[in-house]
């Protein structure tokens, strides 16, 4: 008797624990059976509430999940309550919800869906707890009101374009977790000052850090093995930027409109200079290119109006079209280069309204072989092979 009267009391707490569960619900949510009928997922439905409360059970099952496009352009929501029932947040879930100034996400949750906070412009701040693993592709894009967020230990992958387009985020915690910076990751992140990557980054990719234009310094580890194409394009902030041993080739447009960038190191480990990595990069004062280059690309310094003087190492068989166009006065070479590889237009001259006109330089290098070649100005079409 006494057993039965026990397990009626537990049944009766867990009926009233589920009633007062679902009590807390916001009107007019939309609930769908998932995972074989065992829990539900939530979505806006008929609700308008501007304060939304997602129950943890309803109808005596948990609610695990919110659905695809669940509060997709709900501008009317100010916040939303997320129970830790909750473990996977789904594609586009709050995308454009406009409203939404800040949210706490439960440490259920072990993933955040593509595009999930999408738009939220008016987002200031979001709390991603130790549970999250991944963050989708483009997950925060265009939330311009966020300022600073943290991404925990436990994440190991950041989406392609995760935070594109979040103009007002300054600072970004990125943990030893993260093995790489995924294409456009930090995309148009303008307010963004200063970056740190762990050491268990080992590559940068294609547009990271793309017009990040209030990046003033950046620090690369030695374990970055690729810095991807634009990679840091448009970051007009940066006045300097070490390159690790590690990298071996600096890719197509990786610094291009770097035009606050006054130096930069390039280490012996890098084979080639791609084509257009550091195009107009006007405040470019000095690049020493070291002995393991063997190829420049086009337009590699074009617009590197700063530059006076470069040395071309012995290594270096081939230089690209228009690789220096600018106001060079001084060109020391140390090796070989064959006219079938020494582009005719390599070295052109900046004149009046960002006109080129060519110069003899490639001819003169011909004719005359290793040594210093110099110019009277950086306008002037005639180089002369230097005497001591």
């Amino acid at each position: 008797m006494k057993k039965m009267s026990f397990l009626v009391l537990t049944a009766a707490l867990f009926l009233t624990t589920a009633a007062a569960a679902q009590a807390q619900s916001t009107p007019g949510l939309a609930f769908t059976l998932i995972n074989n009928n065992t829990a539900y997922e939530v979505a806006k439905g008929t609700a308008t509430a501007a304060q939304v409360i997602i129950p943890a059970v309803y109808e005596g099952k948990p609610v695990t999940a919110i659905a695809a496009r669940g509060f997709s352009s709900y501008t009317a929501m100010t916040s939303v309550t997320i129970p830790n029932s909750v473990t996977s947040i789904g594609v586009t879930a709050f995308a454009g919800c406009s409203g939404l100034t800040s949210i706490t996400i439960p440490n259920s949750v072990t993933s955040i869906g593509d595009y999930a906070f999408y738009d939220c412009s008016g987002l200031t701040s979001v709390t991603i707890p130790n549970s999250v693993t991944s963050i989708g592709d483009y997950a925060f894009k265009g939330c311009s009101g966020l300022t600073s967020v943290t991404i925990p230990g436990s994440v190991k992958s950041i989406g392609e374009g995760a935070f594109r387009g979040c103009s007002g985020l300054t600072s970004v915690t990125i943990p030893g977790s993260v093995t790489s910076i995924s294409k456009g990751a930090f995309y148009g992140c303008s307010g963004l000052r200063s970056v740190t990557l762990p050491s268990s980054v080992t590559s940068i990719g294609d547009y990271a850090f793309h017009d990040c234009s209030g990046l003033t310094s950046v620090t690369i580890p030695n374990s970055v093995t690729s810095i991807g194409d634009y990679a840091f394009k448009g970051c007009s902030g940066l006045t300097s930027v070490t390159i690790p041993g590690s990298v071996t080739r600096i890719n197509e447009g990786t610094f291009v409109y770097c035009s606050g960038l006054t130096s930069v190191t390039i280490p012996n480990s890098v084979t080639s200079i791609g084509n257009t990595a550091f195009y107009l990069c006007s405040g470019l004062t000095s690049v020493t290119i070291p002995n393991s280059v063997t190829s420049i690309g086009s337009n590699a310094f074009s617009g590197c109006t700063g530059l006076t003087s470069v040395t071309i190492p012995g290594s270096v068989t081939s230089i690209g079209a228009y690789a220096f166009v600018g106001n060079l006065t001084s060109v020391t070479f140390h090796g070989t280069i064959t006219s079938d590889n020494f582009h005719e237009s390599a070295f052109f001259s900046y004149i009046i309204n960002n006109s080129i006109r060519p110069t003899d330089l490639r001819d003169k290098y011909l004719a005359g072989g290793i040594g210093t070649y110099r110019r009277p100005n950086g306008t002037s079409e005639t180089w002369m092979k230097w005497i001591q």
